[in-house]
């Protein structure tokens, strides 16, 4: 098993071990579910016929909302974690079962689709999955191969700009900063084929308040996002730094910048 393989498998594990503490917590996940499911709503109608793939469900906030607006398409729900698979199919009744498929599947080995799974999709959408991925750029033209003519992507995405406060305390105290590298959307936006029109791509900002430093590091525990991508990691004295370091300097409650892409592309040839 390769490095990658690894981490792949950690990251996994973690999002499967919080499947119960997620709701809870995600609540910028929450958010931007229901942005992304306005946005889909706002362009449902110039889909093609077809059958619609999540990637990276989570427990299932935008799940629920495409199985209320494509009721009468084949959907399929995909999650790398089976805990989380398996947390969000329970999360809906039986009767809502008849059109939807719940399975684990990589969202970077999409190019790879297991026979059982159709080879196009009218439109994929995944919320809050894409800033895990090694390769965003090749991701997204994977998916982008997997849309007919017409089909559409729908996605949110933190992007770099996430995490100001905690870069700017790690810079100060001279502490490695382990916040995982997140995507650029102006890089991605240049990096997408010409065979796509960009029908919309907005970033948005988010504040979030936390009791304090150690509250904000388990609520990314409690979501299943502690792991961390950048290779660095903190000893306990490195840690304990932080943590004083940073609550030091608290005129109040900790506040959390998070930025968000949303975008819908559709494929044009």
């Amino acid at each position: 098993m390769t490095d990658r393989d690894c981490q792949k498998q950690q990251i996994a594990t973690e999002f499967g071990r919080a499947a119960s503490t997620y709701n809870a917590h995600a609540i910028v996940q929450q958010t931007y579910a229901r942005s992304l499911l306005q946005l889909i709503n706002k362009y449902e109608s110039v889909l093609p016929e077809g059958a619609v793939l999540e990637i990276g469900c989570g427990t299932g906030f935008v799940s629920q909302g495409l199985m209320q607006r494509f009721g009468q398409r084949q959907l399929f729900i995909t999650d790398l974690s089976p805990e989380m698979v398996r947390f969000c199919r329970s999360s809906f009744p039986i009767s809502d079962h008849r059109m939807v498929a719940f399975a684990s599947l990589d969202g970077e080995q999409i190019h790879q689709l297991p026979a059982n799974l159709p080879a196009q999709y009218a439109a994929i959408v995944s919320g809050f999955a894409l800033q895990w991925f090694k390769h965003p750029q090749k991701s997204l033209r994977h998916w982008i191969d997997r849309l007919p003519i017409g089909g559409c992507l729908f996605l949110s995405f933190p992007t770099k700009d996430c995490f100001p406060e905690w870069r700017a305390i790690c810079q100060q105290l001279q502490i490695p900063c382990t916040a995982n590298l997140l995507p650029d959307p102006a890089q991605l936006l240049q990096s997408l084929p010409d065979s796509v029109a960009v029908l919309h791509a907005t970033t948005e900002s988010e504040m979030l308040t936390y009791a304090g430093v150690t509250d904000f590091f388990r609520s990314l525990k409690a979501i299943g996002a502690g792991t961390s991508q950048t290779q660095q990691q903190l000893s306990p004295r490195q840690m304990k730094q932080l943590i004083q370091g940073w609550d030091a300097q608290l005129s109040g409650k900790l506040q959390i910048r998070y930025q968000v892409a949303l975008w819908a592309i559709q494929r044009c040839v």
